[in-house]
């Protein structure tokens, strides 16, 4: 996610990453918070990766990348989650939407099982209201 900056958006930025195979999505503009929650992680990335070498090749660069954003998303606590990590943050969210999804089945369970009373019961309010109204 990339904000309107001038870098992201001219014309060789843009061309090179065509080139590479990587499409850009951008923030809606006048948003100033749009990649408020991706600026941090850049940050750490390179100030704990990127920043601390030279790099002597893309495959060299990739495989170390993929082992920080392996440890970065099971080992580094993120005050924006509780002070969890990304991995344990979305498996109690994972479990939290299973959890209401099983009541929303109990839920719907109970009232299939109990449908065949609600017929009765609006048929013995409809009998009471017409008794009421027209003393039939």
């Amino acid at each position: 996610m990339s904000d309107n900056a001038s870098q992201p958006t001219s014309r060789s930025f843009m061309e090179t990453c065509a080139g590479l195979g990587i499409k850009q999505a951008f923030t809606a503009y006048n948003n100033p918070k749009g990649n408020a929650d991706t600026e941090p992680m850049m940050r750490t990335l390179k100030e704990e990766l990127c920043w601390l070498r030279e790099w002597p090749s893309a495959d060299e660069l990739k495989t170390a990348l993929d082992t920080f954003v392996e440890d970065f998303n099971s080992g580094y606590l993120h005050s924006a989650l509780g002070y969890k990590t990304p991995n344990a943050f979305e498996q109690e969210h994972l479990e939290n939407q299973q959890a209401t999804l099983n009541l929303a089945a109990s839920l719907t369970g109970c009232i299939t099982t109990y449908s065949h009373v609600l017929p009765t019961m609006q048929e013995s309010a409809t009998n009471k209201l017409e008794k009421m109204m027209f003393g039939t």
